[in-house]
């Protein structure tokens, strides 16, 4: 996972890092708003920190198979983008 300091930056750089290729997703949804437990009574402001982890995390493609010239590829390209867009 990755954070951007604000969530209004998260989405220009998920769109550049799947431009770039790799394969970023959005895979943290604060449980309280999930349609499961919307009887609970839970709206969003309810979770205050868990909305903003959600705004602003991002995965980014690392696990246990891949090989270090694919780590290498996703580390710069995350750090290339970040420093284009978020500097």
């Amino acid at each position: 996972m990755i954070r951007v300091r604000e969530a209004k930056r998260r989405d220009p750089l998920f769109d550049r890092l799947q431009d770039e290729g790799l394969g970023v997703q959005v895979h943290y949804r604060p449980v309280h708003l999930h349609p499961l437990f919307e009887d609970l009574g839970f709206a969003p402001g309810s979770c205050p920190v868990a909305e903003d982890y959600a705004a602003r995390a991002t995965s980014i493609p690392i696990f246990p198979a891949m090989g270090n010239d694919d780590l290498e590829r996703v580390f710069e390209t995350v750090d290339r983008c970040a420093r284009e867009l978020l500097v």
